[in-house]
């Protein structure tokens, strides 16, 4: 059996894989400040992208159901402080990947600009 690193690992491997297929440029993995985690940031374009990845095997989940308002909210506290600790300027967008496992084959859902940041 699995642990949840390694599945969220293959999981963050196939994100990853399919980002570079499309021309964005890793830039951190499993950046990580305080207690939080970005598991992806990546350049493309005039863009950061920061990503969080779910990995899901054989089963259906509701997207409401996997990210939770409180992890939203640490994600882009965590965006904040890589931006401000790093001088970003630039357009920051924040994505999430959904890689569905179903009998084998891998479905990818990429929604772009998952969470929107309240200023």
């Amino acid at each position: 059996m699995q642990n949840t690193r390694s599945i969220g690992n293959k999981g963050e491997l196939i994100a990853l894989n399919y980002f570079k297929s499309l021309g964005y440029t890793l830039l951190q993995k499993n950046w990580r400040v305080l207690k939080m985690e970005i598991d992806m940031i990546l350049s493309f374009q005039e863009n950061i992208v920061f990503v969080e990845v779910k990995y899901r095997e054989n089963r259906h989940y509701k997207m409401a159901e996997l990210l939770s308002i409180s992890q939203e909210k640490r994600l882009v506290e965590a965006m904040d402080i890589y931006i401000r600790d790093n001088e970003i300027d630039c357009e920051p967008r924040f994505d999430l990947i959904f890689v569905s496992n179903q009998y084998g084959i891998n479905k990818i859902y990429h929604f772009p600009s998952y969470i929107q940041p309240t200023l």
